[in-house]
């Protein structure tokens, strides 16, 4: 299974077809309830902006920086839209969360990058010392410690939803898959394991599965 990020909330966690939201009734309840215990008035949250609404800063990615990218991975893996810079601008903290349903993103990726290889890989760091780009790994977006934010200008690199990598080593005694960047599957659990589990206890990938890089 690949995962689809575009089936993902861009300004939350889960699915986009899932929801776990109140009825109107319960939400009222629940408000009045909190007020009472704390002892403050509570104010209902405006509802989150669309990605297509979100306020960003402009891109500080030069002309040469980008060129040396595109030379790297090629135009198609080099993007600089509001979806793509949106979505990588932050974790997914509380804090987080609130920004980006403001959407108000004052911080966020110049550009993000779609490496598929390790060797490509390679090539982005060579690019990013170059041109003196802060380069930030991203891979689910779920942190909560801030490890995502863009503080510098920086350039994101591959989310995991590119297709599974072809060289892949399994090593069955330990349990352990070597997969390459660019990679988000789920493990196959017909394939019999030491010990008898049938699940795969670890995934290692020494290249990382995304980042963002920003131009400092």
């Amino acid at each position: 299974m690949v995962l689809d990020r575009d089936q993902l909330r861009w300004n939350g966690w889960g699915w986009k077809h899932e929801s776990f939201e109140l009825s109107d009734v319960r939400r009222q309840a629940l408000v009045r309830a909190l007020a009472a215990r704390f002892g403050v008035s509570l104010t209902p949250p405006a509802a989150a902006v669309p990605v297509e609404a979100v306020v960003l800063p402009p891109s500080r990615l030069g002309d040469a920086a980008r060129s040396a990218l595109e030379v790297a991975l090629g135009k198609e893996q080099v993007l600089l839209d509001r979806a793509e810079r949106a979505y990588h601008a932050a974790g997914k903290s509380l804090a987080d969360l609130l920004r980006i349903r403001s959407g108000n993103l004052e911080r966020a990726p110049d550009a993000v990058v779609y490496p598929a290889s390790a060797a490509e890989v390679a090539r982005v760091l060579a690019a990013a010392r170059e041109h003196d780009l802060a380069v930030v790994p991203f891979g689910g977006g779920t942190s909560v410690v801030g490890g995502v934010e863009p503080i510098l200008p920086t350039v994101a690199s591959p989310p995991p939803s590119r297709p599974e990598s072809t060289d892949r080593a399994w090593r069955p005694s330990s349990a352990i898959a070597v997969i390459r960047s660019g990679t988000f599957r789920s493990l196959s659990s017909t394939r019999p394991w030491a010990g008898g589990s049938r699940r795969a206890r670890r995934v290692s990938n020494p290249t990382g599965t995304a980042a963002s890089t920003r131009s400092s």
